[in-house]
């Protein structure tokens, strides 16, 4: 981020360097993916089949709380400053009681 902060400072630099600059975060971002998505592929069928329905669930939840929050703050009811980044740990709450929910189903 300290590059990206940089880069955007300085007009010399070509917008392709910027760009460059820009989509460096996302290296490590690809690289946690795919280790995420090895160690789901050792997973049995089963915990395979909970966690796809869990994420499936979830996934739907999170549109629902993002348009929820969105409606909530136009209608003046959350500030303005609360932003999505915001949202993060209630998403990956979201995720462990949908998983613990499909879970408790196979049981």
């Amino acid at each position: 981020m300290l590059g990206a902060a940089l880069v955007t400072r300085i007009d010399a630099i070509p917008s392709w360097v910027r760009i460059v600059v820009g989509l460096t975060p996302l290296l490590p971002i690809a690289w946690a993916v795919s280790l995420k998505l090895a160690l789901i592929r050792t997973l049995d069928e089963l915990q395979h089949r909970i966690l796809l329905e869990a994420l499936a669930v979830a996934f739907v939840g999170a549109v629902v709380l993002l348009f929820m929050v969105d409606v909530f703050r136009a209608g003046g009811l959350l500030p303005d400053g609360l932003a999505s980044k915001d949202l993060w740990p209630w998403l990956v709450l979201l995720l462990a009681v949908c998983y613990e929910a499909t879970a408790r189903r196979y049981r």
